[in-house]
């Protein structure tokens, strides 16, 4: 339980620290994400804290809906709604409900940049010699590295203002995107590139969290 409640408390200062940086947000949600992140989480039940954290999660997620992306004007008149702005973090297709299998185009970009730090986090932890799947937050599940999802915790935040500062930075086309025979949306290779080179997790960051959890067991 310490290290879960760490890891909702680094979460929850992330958060707070990406809506700062970008006024332009619904940034009614700070209050709330202040009050959570100056907070020493001492739950001593994981479903408490699992409960506290959806609730900042959507807290959090509301301050980006409706939040515009900049398309071509010429063709912009003939995408769906749902491609023109950021929308709630669900997908129409998930079984979950959940943002996999993004069917638009910002929850495409933000999985893609997630993958990224899938893959950071995974390295670190193979460094230190932790073993990725015994996670604090997420249960076990065959084939799912769980400590590997609760690390990401500590940066999705931080992806979320990267990808921000890239739909401000740049104009999308249609092209941009691979929509699938069920809706699920997909990067071209040249935005994935792209995606790549903006919107990635300093690694010296990643690293000083799973250090972090090693001092802490």
């Amino acid at each position: 339980m310490p290290i879960a409640n760490w890891l909702l408390h680094i979460k929850t200062v992330s958060q707070l620290d990406t809506l700062r940086k970008h006024p332009e947000l619904d940034c009614g949600k700070i209050a709330n994400l202040k009050k959570a992140a100056c907070s020493k989480y001492q739950f001593t039940d994981i479903q408490l804290l699992m409960a506290e954290e959806g609730r900042l999660a959507i807290e959090y997620f509301s301050a980006f809906t409706d939040y515009p992306l900049k398309w071509n004007k010429s063709q912009s008149k003939s995408l769906p709604p749902h491609w023109l702005k950021v929308t709630e973090r669900t997908s129409l297709i998930s079984p979950n409900k959940n943002g996999r299998h993004a069917t638009s185009p910002y929850h495409s970009l933000l999985n893609y940049a997630l993958s990224l730090l899938e893959t950071q986090v995974r390295r670190e932890l193979n460094i230190v010699g932790l073993d990725p799947a015994g996670g604090y937050l997420h249960s076990d599940k065959l084939y799912r590295d769980s400590l590997v999802y609760d690390l990401m915790e500590a940066h999705r935040a931080t992806v979320d203002h990267l990808v921000l500062n890239f739909i401000q930075k740049n104009t999308l086309q249609p092209c941009d995107f691979i929509l699938m025979a069920d809706g699920h949306v997909r990067l071209a290779p040249q935005l994935a590139r792209l995606v790549v080179a903006s919107c990635q997790v300093p690694q010296h960051e990643v690293e000083e969290t799973v250090r972090t959890l090693v001092n802490m067991l």
